[in-house]
């Protein structure tokens, strides 16, 4: 939830720890599948940035984490609860091996998310 630019002993970077294999993969599926949007999400880039750097760079870090869901072919869930969140963010964005808690997360859920 932004409070690590830089993931604590792990590859992850930007406000939504999203790895660099992981930025080159929704880079890469966007360009193939929707050039037009792939070049929008481009202009959102800081010019000094290498393409996919997202630390410091809010609007791109943010295309690019919903861009990550975008390209999941199971649908965001119809609600916007914790319970019906949880397991979709755990599975598609987290990955079972991940180390995101539910306790965690619900903090966070709370905290940041109006329903």
């Amino acid at each position: 939830m932004g409070e690590y630019l830089h993931q604590v002993k792990g590859p992850a970077r930007g406000i939504y720890q999203m790895e660099p294999a992981t930025i080159a993969w929704v880079l890469s599926e966007v360009e193939t599948r929707w050039s037009p949007l792939a070049q929008a999400i481009d202009a959102l880039a800081p010019t000094k940035l290498v393409r996919g750097s997202v630390e410091g760079a809010l609007h791109y870090a943010t295309a690019l984490a919903r861009m990550h869901y975008w390209l999941v072919p199971e649908a965001l869930p119809a609600e916007a609860t914790l319970e019906a969140l949880w397991p979709y963010y755990k599975k598609h964005y987290n990955s079972e091996l991940g180390a995101a808690t539910l306790d965690q997360w619900a903090r966070n859920f709370r905290r940041y998310v109006r329903v």
